[in-house]
């Protein structure tokens, strides 16, 4: 590959991860939250391992992310998930409906609940 179309492709993983840390502190301080670590490890790591690897390890220490059969942090995986439908055209499911499709054996049901982006299947 090119090394300058590597070069780009990285900066634009760092913008596209940028806005969506952006997205997820504006909603999440509409209540009472802020995660000023969310995604910053990837912003760092882009430019030196490329998308593939600073994807994997940021998911295998990333408490916000489904391990071992759970979520950790699982306000901050709900903020995630419900932004990621704004700032990420590959991931258009809220977050109810990511839990519902990619994680139902985590028990998100209160946190959703707690939080309003609960909805029915009906």
């Amino acid at each position: 590959m090119n090394i300058w179309k590597e070069i780009k492709n990285r900066f634009a993983c760092v913008m596209y991860t940028m806005r969506h840390r952006k997205a997820l502190n504006e909603l999440a301080k509409g209540y009472g939250y802020h995660f000023p670590f969310h995604d910053l490890d990837k912003v760092f790591l882009y430019p030196f391992l490329g998308k593939k690897r600073t994807h994997k390890l940021h998911q295998s220490w990333s408490k916000h992310h489904y391990r071992n059969g759970d979520i950790q942090n699982k306000i901050e995986a709900m903020f995630d998930w419900e932004c990621a439908r704004f700032t990420k055209p590959d991931k258009p499911l809220d977050a109810y409906d990511t839990w519902k499709t990619y994680y139902p054996d985590v028990d998100m049901a209160p946190v959703l609940k707690q939080f309003g982006f609960w909805h029915n299947d009906n």
